[in-house]
């Protein structure tokens, strides 16, 4: 069983990048290539045209399985390892935990039937009569989960012991709608010293602290 990651890149959060590949090869359960789609494109925004480069670059080589990997996100080494189970067709977390570590504001979604696109996996050939939208959607994530619920019954939905966190900053342009400004609602916001963040990312979270630093600071705007 190939396995493999679809990584969408704009080549403007290098250090986000780099942390982002570093939970890949870290995975207890490994996947044998990663697809890192960031040349230059002439749509904006361009996530959607992104993911389907890497679906069909990843389908043509002979991959069966492929998760999608958002460049900024956070990533347990346990990820694929509690989300893959050979024999399932769409693999999706149905809640989403977001931190901004600009503002130290977080929020928790329940969403039963639907996985961010950050956290969905699925079996390339099941894909086949997805309805691809144009290039320049945002809603990739609605669209592609809308399809799973009419047509198929084999999807593996977890809640992982060790979830993944959406991590929002305000760097770079936003792939999906909603995600920054005063389009996404907060619920509430960290102490001092961000012990919420660290209690979610454990060892990782000097990184954080780092990139929030840097992102108050004005060294990454």
């Amino acid at each position: 069983m190939k396995k493999c990651a679809i990584v969408p890149d704009r080549g403007d959060r290098p250090e986000f990048l780099k942390q982002c590949l570093y939970y890949i090869e870290r995975q207890t359960i490994s996947v044998d290539r990663v697809f890192l789609i960031n040349e230059p494109s002439n749509i904006t925004p361009d996530l959607t045209w992104r993911v389907r480069v890497g679906f069909k670059r990843a389908r043509s080589m002979g991959y069966e399985y492929a998760f999608i990997f958002e460049n900024d996100d956070y990533y347990p080494e346990t990820y694929i390892e509690e989300m893959f189970h050979p024999g399932y067709d769409f693999f999706g977390i149905p809640e989403t935990a977001y931190y901004n570590i600009r503002t130290k504001e977080y929020i928790q979604e329940l969403h039963p039937g639907h996985s961010s696109l950050c956290f969905t996996g699925f079996r390339l050939d099941a894909m086949k009569k997805f309805p691809w939208p144009h290039d320049k959607s945002v809603f990739l994530d609605i669209d592609l989960w809308t399809f799973v619920r009419q047509y198929s019954d084999n999807v593996r939905e977890v809640i992982p012991h060790r979830p993944p966190l959406g991590i929002k900053h305000g760097t770079g342009l936003c792939g999906g709608y909603g995600h920054g400004g005063d389009g996404f609602k907060y619920h509430k916001k960290d102490k001092p010293g961000m012990p919420r963040l660290q209690n979610l990312v454990g060892e990782d979270f000097e990184f954080y602290k780092k990139m929030h630093h840097e992102i108050y600071t004005g060294s990454i705007k």
